[in-house]
This record gives C-alpha cells, sequence and structure tokens, in this order.
C-alpha cells in the first residue's frame, strides 16, 4: 500500500498537481496557502495606519499595537505549515509599496527640490519596488517541491 501511495504521489508531482485530501502524510495545514493577496494588504494596511494617526500619545501607542500585532502575526503564522516565504514577502511588499505610494504625498524635508526632480524620484523607487516585489512574489521551484 505505501507503494501505491508513493506512486500515485509521483504521478501527481509529474502531472503538477497538488496531493490529494486523503493523503495520510499531508496536514489540513498544508492543503491551504494564506492568499498573496490578502498578505500584501495585511502590509499595506499595517504600514497605512501608524501613517494616518494623529502625532498624540494615543496615536503612538495605536502606532505601536499595530506594528505588534503585525509582528506577533508573522510570528505565528511563520510557525505553520501553510507560511511560506512568498507570504513573508508579500507582507514586506505590502509595507514598501505603501511607503513608496506615501511618498509622494509627503514635502521634501531638506533644501529646495522641484516637483519635477521629486516626482521622478518618487516615480523610480516606486518601480523598485514594484520589481522587487514582483521578483520576490514569483513562485520558485523549492517552495513548489515543499508544498508536495
Amino acid at each position: 500500500m505505501h507503494e501505491q501511495l508513493r506512486t500515485r504521489h509521483a504521478a501527481d508531482a509529474e502531472q503538477g498537481a497538488p496531493r490529494g485530501a486523503g493523503s495520510p502524510t499531508e496536514s489540513p495545514d498544508s492543503r491551504r496557502r494564506a492568499p498573496i493577496w490578502m498578505a500584501i494588504i495585511v502590509g499595506l494596511v499595517a504600514g497605512l495606519v501608524p501613517d494616518l494617526m494623529p502625532p498624540t500619545w494615543l496615536g503612538t501607542a495605536l502606532s505601536i499595537a499595530v506594528t505588534a500585532a503585525l509582528g506577533t502575526g508573522v510570528l505565528v503564522a511563520s510557525r505553520r505549515s501553510w507560511w511560506t516565504g512568498r507570504q513573508m514577502a508579500a507582507v514586506a511588499f505590502g509595507l514598501l509599496l505603501e511607503r513608496g505610494l506615501l511618498a509622494f504625498t509627503y514635502y521634501p524635508l531638506a533644501g529646495e527640490v522641484t516637483a519635477a526632480a521629486k516626482y521622478g524620484h518618487n516615480l523610480v523607487m516606486l518601480l523598485a519596488v514594484l520589481l522587487a516585489g514582483v521578483l520576490a512574489l514569483l513562485p520558485r521551484g523549492h517552495e513548489q517541491e515543499r508544498s508536495r
């Protein structure tokens, strides 16, 4: 029987199919993956909330609470089989994307900078964030093996 399971899984692997729900070697957690888009949104929101808080003690406390909740959530999720490096990259991508998008709303802090230079710099940095995010989120062979 063990040989039959191995043969079935080998055939599934060759076809790129995920293991079936009835597999005795697979836990329920390993069958599901956290959606990448959800991890990106978590990163975006966790980055946006502190930026929208007022500069008061309450705003500071709420910013710390959101950041601590994000860190705790990532720590807990990273110990689960459904959490992969892609989900971690998606959270980081969401945080960086929020920074890159909000940079268009800030005034330069030092010196005189023309609008063209400011927005040109912001655009180049946003493109760098987008490129890094796309590259980090591309599936890799070793993660496909891990999911089987």
